[in-house]
């Protein structure tokens, strides 16, 4: 029993060396013990004698109702203690096994041991079972309950609630990734110097559709050169909810994008001087060689994943250029295009791919000659959408949604000219934007003049912490989905067709074969892990804060998750208040965290 019970509370101090009534002293020099018949690595102990039974029988009872505890939280290594019926808990002090020598005095107070005595009498273990097994479930269930208050909380005299904060942190220097950090005590509003993020639940904004990335060709060719089990195990971390980051909204091009190796293709491409308007010919038999496959197994992974899709042409016959670079669609072939477009969202249907929305064209404001580009006017697109494609789908009974624009901030005037023609606005659920040019800001003032349309964000990388904090403003600025461009090229950035250099993507093939997760990759699931679909905004605000930024949303459990960015070269030290409580963390520099609470009812 006696060397049972010691193994016990070595369990549960999680690898900490601990000080209590004079059975242990880690401060002092003294005989090492190890213990060495444990599932973990082998710890080291520095013990001033083996207690007798005597004080493993006091040490028991103290143990059993809390009036000896100890509190270890991962950051500064604090070992509590309390003496057997006081009403205030003091650190004893100590040593962990890093070496880092830990102050002792710290005074809790009679609340804080309240409070961990009704953490121990609702989590009761026998203590009879002398077995390893039966004494670390003891240590671990009490502990693991304790674990959840903060020192710096209890220390105050109020009882935090007993759910905490959850932290995930990610850290641009790769020492933590998606890492769950130590949980913060909620407790009621207080006054504090530290800077004030104010979180209204009572004021919501938008609802989420969705966060992702892209199946383009390229990410699903890469794809296609893994070995199939890393293969499979790729697609589950960008898309799986609890084996990845969640992502649960991809962008699939109609026909090929510039990211692609194999020759630009549409799905009705003839030779020259020939047409189709009837698109006999029209066929998706290309996308099986790696698209759909890749689509497929995304499927697998995460059933409840949406899918939209954009061409980057319509097929060159089709075209005033006769070419896939530049042109506009010819007006008498309107109706073939709309068919094209159908004949895609059935075909993708077919395969078991359901389409959940489309954009009439990626970027129909710019045109380059050495890949797939079309230009289209304001007029143009609105006059296709109310003539042609959405009376098609309606009567079709197509549910897929249109949104219109998908390009850049800098030209607001390009939706606004189709939204406010009341037919063609009947058909549009909302507006696509991308980042490349323009302001944020573009995208509320659009949804403040149309309240009743949605914003999308449809086409952007962002990177490291100061991406994080672009990612912010895009959903604190109405927009309901985010989705990068890109997710899986090769170190050498390819395969890439097309005129425009790449960043390294969030996931990077390698020469030998295996697959890097760059920071982004955390960095993005700090937002997509979490933001679930059906969350919604809440206002969110602060004094400003250089290099720093945050969005909050609530989700359809009625948990509160904020998403905060830290770009500066210093930690940020903040408290957050939400209705009548309240919690201060810190984060380190160049680093996204994520807080997750349930609010008090």
């Amino acid at each position: 029993m006696r060397r049972t019970a010691y193994h016990a509370i070595q369990a549960g101090s999680f690898g900490y060396t601990c000080g209590a009534h004079g059975l242990w002293d880690p401060t002092q020099d003294s005989k090492d013990e190890t213990f060495s018949d444990w599932d973990k690595p082998t710890v080291r102990w520095k013990s001033l004698e083996r207690p007798g039974a005597a004080q493993m029988t006091h040490l028991r009872k103290c143990y059993e109702s809390l009036e000896w505890w100890k509190l270890m939280p991962r950051t500064n290594g604090v070992v509590l203690a309390a003496a057997r019926n006081s009403h205030e808990v003091v650190a004893a002090g100590g040593v962990t096994p890093g070496g880092r020598t830990i102050p002792g005095g710290r005074t809790i107070g009679r609340a804080g041991l309240q409070t961990c005595r009704r953490f121990a009498s609702r989590r009761r273990v026998s203590y009879n079972r002398p077995s390893r097994d039966a004494m670390t479930t003891r240590a671990t269930i009490i502990l693991g309950s304790v674990l959840a208050l903060a020192p710096g909380q209890l220390a105050l005299g109020a009882a935090p609630d007993t759910d905490g904060v959850r932290v995930i942190l990610s850290s641009q220097d790769g020492t933590r990734r998606l890492s769950e950090e130590k949980p913060l005590a909620l407790g009621p509003v207080r006054p504090t110097e530290l800077p004030v993020i104010d979180v209204d639940l009572a004021r919501t904004r938008q609802s989420m559709l969705g966060l992702g990335a892209s199946l383009e060709h390229a990410t699903c060719e890469n794809l296609s050169r893994l070995p199939e089990a890393l293969r499979t195990e790729v697609i589950e971390k960008l898309v799986c909810p609890t084996k990845g980051i969640g992502m649960n909204l991809l962008r699939l091009s109609i026909g090929t994008s510039d990211f692609v190796g194999e020759p630009y293709y549409t799905y009705d491409d003839l030779p020259e001087g020939e047409t189709d308007p009837e698109l006999v010919r029209f066929s998706i038999e290309r996308d099986r060689a790696y698209v759909l496959p890749a689509i497929t197994l995304a499927r697998k992974a995460n059933p409840e994943l949406l899918f939209f899709a954009s061409p980057w042409s319509p097929p060159a016959w089709m075209k005033t250029s006769g070419k896939l670079g530049t042109g506009r669609v010819k007006p008498e072939f309107y109706p073939a295009f709309a068919m094209y477009l159908l004949k895609f969202i059935q075909a993708y249907d077919a395969e078991g791919v359901p389409i959940h929305a489309l954009t009439v064209q990626n970027e129909p404001q710019h045109q380059d000659a050495r890949y797939p580009t079309t230009i289209w006017t304001a007029e143009e697109q609105r006059d296709f959408i109310r003539d042609q494609l959405g009376p098609l789908f309606e009567r079709h009974r197509i549910k897929t949604l249109i949104w219109c624009w998908d390009h850049n901030w800098n030209k607001v005037e390009f939706p606004r000219t189709i939204l406010s023609d009341p037919q063609a606005a009947r058909y549009v659920d909302g507006t696509a934007f991308h980042l490349y040019e323009g302001e944020v800001e573009a995208q509320s003032a659009l949804q403040r003049e149309f309240p009743d349309k949605h914003i999308y964000f449809t086409e952007g990388s962002v990177f490291r912490t100061a991406g994080a904090l672009r990612l912010i403003d895009i959903l604190r600025h109405g927009s309901r989905s985010y989705n990068a461009w890109v997710v899986l090229l090769d170190e050498h950035r390819k395969p890439n067709r097309g005129p425009h250099a790449a960043s390294p993507t969030c996931i990077e093939l390698l020469d030998d074969g295996s697959v890097r997760y760059n920071f982004d990759y955390f960095m993005q699931g700090q937002f997509m892990k979490y933001v679930r679909r059906g969350a919604v905004r809440v206002e969110s605000s602060s004094p400003p804060m250089r290099g720093f930024g945050h969005v909050a949303f609530l989700d359809p459990d009625g948990r509160v998750v904020l998403v905060a960015a830290n770009a500066g070269r210093a930690p940020k030290s903040f408290a957050v208040n939400a209705g009548d409580r309240m919690f201060e963390a810190e984060m380190p520099a160049e680093s996204v965290a994520t807080y997750l609470w349930t609010p008090k009812r």
